[in-house]
């Protein structure tokens, strides 16, 4: 009980000194009042656990910071990601596809499902990695023994390839 007592106190402490700071530090970086909250919110969560832990931590401030850099970047990966999905109402456009009028009747699962059973082998293993595991290219690299700019080239190709797929999918050509 006393160790919840001292890790609330040191947390209160640390929050009163750094809050407004790492605050505006991830506002910078976020620049969304929502994501900004979130990420300090989770910042001096991580810091209570650690403390709950009884850790030792000697600059709070740089722990902090670094936790909410992290938390930053992996925001920034999620909303790259979300610029990247296109919703599904716009395929018609985007593919310039007269014939895609009931999406209601889309079975996304069913047409992932085929676009990535039309891929090579060695496509549907990074495809795998990135979009499932939502691996970094870097990760893929480590894991497939490849260089990073040789997994960062074959994304690329993939992308391209699989909205190939989509078109003639959307073509009619089954």
């Amino acid at each position: 009980m006393g160790n919840k007592r001292i890790a609330s106190e040191k947390l209160d402490r640390d929050y009163k000194l750094y809050y407004s700071n790492l605050q505006r530090f991830c506002n910078l970086k976020l620049k969304n009042q929502d994501q900004t909250d979130d990420c300090v919110q989770e910042c001096f969560y991580i810091l209570y656990k650690r403390y709950l832990k009884n850790e030792d931590i000697k600059n709070v401030a740089g722990f902090l910071y670094k936790i909410a850099d992290n938390l930053i970047k992996e925001q920034w990966r999620q909303n790259q990601k979300a610029e990247k999905i296109i919703p599904i109402y716009t395929l018609s456009e985007t593919l310039a596809v007269e014939n895609v009028t009931d999406y209601n009747d889309l079975d996304y699962d069913l047409l992932a499902e085929k676009l990535v059973s039309e891929l090579k082998e060695n496509e549907q293993e990074i495809y795998k990695l990135k979009y499932i595991e939502n691996k970094s290219i870097k990760e893929i690299a480590e894991e497939l023994n490849l260089s990073f700019d040789v997994v960062a080239k074959r994304l690329s190709r993939l992308r391209l390839k699989v909205k190939e797929l989509i078109k003639l999918q959307f073509e009619g050509g089954d």
